[in-house]
């Protein structure tokens, strides 16, 4: 198989920024998508990765792509993760 390129995974940052920018505890996340504040805070923290189920709940939670939760790179964008189905344009 054919060295692909690999994009940076990036959730645990993603995961605190949209936790914060909804305004939501641990807790509240963790009972959206009915697991524990344990497991949220170890993704938040990169000690652990979601599984695909978690990662989908969680995309729809924040109203943003699974793709764009686990790879998003906001320092390297400039800008904030888009709503699903929207795109921002970086500034000049």
């Amino acid at each position: 198989m054919k060295n692909m390129n690999r994009k940076n995974i990036n959730i645990h940052k993603n995961l605190i920024f949209l936790r914060k920018s909804n305004h939501m505890t641990l807790e509240q996340v963790a009972d959206h998508i009915n697991v524990s504040r344990q497991a949220v805070a170890k993704w938040e923290s990169g000690g652990s990765i979601p599984d695909l189920l978690n990662c989908a709940a969680l995309a729809d939670l924040y109203d943003v792509s699974v793709d764009d939760l686990v790879y998003f790179d906001g320092g390297a964008e400039k800008v904030s993760i888009a709503p699903k189905g929207k795109h921002f344009l970086a500034p000049r």
